[in-house]
């Protein structure tokens, strides 16, 4: 009898490891392409970037590297006809983020701006083949309390890449356009956020594997 209890205080203690270590189901969804395939040297070329929250608890995220922040730097690796085009947008010197500067996207939750490619790139006037590639690092958790930590070891770094979005910048609507067309759900991604206790996790599964230990020791001894 005192065997089967110990058995089952282990298990008990096991299960307790394995369901900390379950990752929460969803997933963060991210887009960004162009609006269209062409565009006129006369106009703006502009994209779309977007994020969708498929957990069932908010993301709280920094938008500093992203196209909801004014001067995100340097989002793109833009070449035009294999020649790399040079950058020429605003880049923010910031102070360490205070709470007002963060962003919940509730659960369920869909946020979507538009990006001015022509505003940080020089695209305006020159007609080609432009391909790009968007990389940047979205500080980012799961709000998984009612309370909120602002501290930045809180986040978590995640990375949202997309290649080889392509679009035709050219003189005429008559001109055709080589270039695969991007449709937006050809240039959307998952990705996943975790949460602090996430982030911690090791941690737990290792205070239930040393309570295992302790409760196996002290039942051996008595």
């Amino acid at each position: 009898c005192l065997l089967t209890m110990q058995l089952n205080m282990i298990l008990t203690l096991y299960l307790t490891a394995v369901a900390l270590s379950t990752p929460a189901l969803g997933n963060l969804e991210y887009a960004f392409y162009p609006i269209k395939d062409s565009f006129l040297t006369t106009e703006s070329v502009l994209f779309r970037f977007s994020l969708t929250n498929y957990y069932e608890s908010g993301i709280l995220f920094l938008p500093w590297t992203t196209p909801l922040d004014f001067g995100p730097g340097q989002i793109l690796q833009l070449t035009r006809d294999g020649a790399e085009v040079r950058f020429i947008g605003p880049v923010a010197s910031r102070l360490p983020p205070s709470a007002e500067d963060y962003v919940l996207l509730p659960a369920g939750g869909y946020i979507s701006v538009p990006y001015n490619v022509s505003g940080a790139y020089e695209v305006d006037g020159r007609a080609g083949n432009y391909i790009g590639n968007m990389s940047i690092y979205l500080s980012a958790k799961r709000i998984v309390s009612a309370t909120i930590n602002y501290d930045s070891d809180t986040f978590s770094l995640t990375k949202l890449s997309i290649t080889n979005i392509s679009f035709c910048v050219v003189e005429s609507v008559t001109d055709v356009c080589n270039l695969p067309p991007n449709t937006p759900g050809d240039m959307s991604f998952n990705t996943t956020v975790l949460s602090h206790s996430s982030v911690l996790l090791p941690y737990s599964t290792l205070v239930c594997v040393v309570l295992m230990a302790v409760y196996v020791f002290v039942s051996v001894m008595t």
